[in-house]
């Protein structure tokens, strides 16, 4: 049994549903708990895969949950999970599984499981990225405390499981929560780029993602900005979903101040995002703590030089390379500015960037995760 979150976009839905895309290959028998019926057209469309709706048992939440989640304002994730958890013991003690997996974090399913962790949801506090308008941090631990009773969550029987992390970054911050180890399986993260050369791509830097306050748009705007103001006529080509109109309203302002330089692709078929990304020659992305970061392994696999903050996930998808890692506004456009002044030196990380972009295929995690089912199962 596997159960997990789906929708049509996000660095954890792309884990989920290739994992089951593995397990579809090998032929296993997966029972699908789901909080509710998915759109697997969409999520075909947004991550490339091919199972459909008689490759697995879905099961689907109870309607009443259903209803709850779906009238509140505010995402209520940690509840689901918890409440999904809840379904899956039942499932659990009515039934025989050889394996049981949670792509949903760290779980209490009473029951030794697998668990893929993107962050550890237990640890407390969160950083800051992961604070959102309805936070009220005063109510945080009533909600978190009363979240882990619904399932029986004890921070003892989670560490027992077998825990799979996105990034070695994600893993310290387990190991020092739950003083238990942890394996780096990194998300497979999409490609099928067309192979264009640095001299047919334009003079642009494309973001890929959410336009979600914590993507902090405006700091890669502004680094851009200082390049500009440094003498080179870049482009910039934000490409993503608006998650939050609000703030891809207050974006659409800031970019009207600036110029026409900057332009906006959202909700773009793939294969139309996949030529517009190609035909970039450099990729920035702005958050920091990033648990991982699709968004700029999948601009490394596209070829773009993909430069990237300090802290997080994303030092990892580009090898801990200083020549694209920035600390701050001016740090990051100094750097740009002297790859872009060099040639040389924008050939010699490019070549890095081609050893690097398959790394984090879909080919490469499919393999690592049927390996480790198998030996858990053995």
């Amino acid at each position: 049994m596997i159960c997990y979150a789906v929708d049509a976009v996000g660095g954890g839905s792309a884990v989920g549903v290739w994992a089951l895309e593995a397990l579809k290959e090998q032929g296993y028998q997966v029972t699908v708990l789901v909080p509710r019926e998915p759109d697997l057209k969409a999520t075909a469309e947004a991550f490339g895969t091919n199972f459909g709706q008689a490759d697995f048992n879905w099961i689907a939440m109870p309607a009443v949950v259903q209803r709850l989640l779906s009238v509140s304002p505010i995402p209520l994730a940690l509840l689901q999970q918890h409440l999904m958890a809840r379904h899956a013991q039942k499932l659990i003690g009515r039934n025989r599984y050889d394996v049981i997996v949670s792509m949903i974090g760290e779980v209490e399913v009473g029951a030794h499981a697998i668990q893929y962790v993107h962050y550890p949801w237990a640890k407390y506090p969160r950083p800051d990225a992961d604070y959102k308008w309805y936070h009220f941090k005063p109510l945080l631990l009533l909600y978190r405390s009363t979240c882990a009773k619904i399932s029986g969550y004890k921070r003892e029987s989670a560490a027992r499981n077998e825990t799979l992390v996105n990034s070695a970054w994600t893993k310290q911050f387990y190991a020092d929560w739950y003083q238990a180890s942890a394996r780096v399986l990194y998300p497979p993260v999409p490609g099928g780029f067309p192979d264009v050369s640095p001299e047919n791509r334009d003079l642009a830097f494309v973001s890929l993602g959410r336009l979600a306050p914590e993507k902090e748009l405006e700091k890669t705007i502004a680094i851009l900005e200082r390049v500009r103001e440094l003498g080179f006529d870049v482009k910039y080509r934000i490409v993503g979903v608006a998650s939050m109109e609000a703030y891809a309203e207050s974006l659409y302002e800031l970019a009207k101040d600036k110029g026409d330089w900057i332009s906006f692709h959202l909700s773009t078929p793939r294969d139309e995002m996949v030529r517009l990304v190609a035909a970039c020659r450099f990729g920035i992305h702005g958050m920091v703590g990033e648990h991982f970061g699709i968004a700029p392994a999948e601009l490394q696999r596209a070829g773009c030089i993909t430069f990237v903050p300090h802290d997080g996930g994303p030092i990892e998808i580009v090898d801990g390379d200083e020549r694209v890692i920035y600390r701050s506004v001016e740090e990051g456009a100094e750097k740009i500015a002297r790859v872009l002044g060099d040639r040389n030196l924008e050939k010699a990380i490019r070549r890095d960037v081609a050893e690097r972009a398959e790394r984090f295929s879909e080919e490469r995690f499919m393999a690592e995760f049927r390996s480790i089912i198998k030996g858990f199962a053995a």
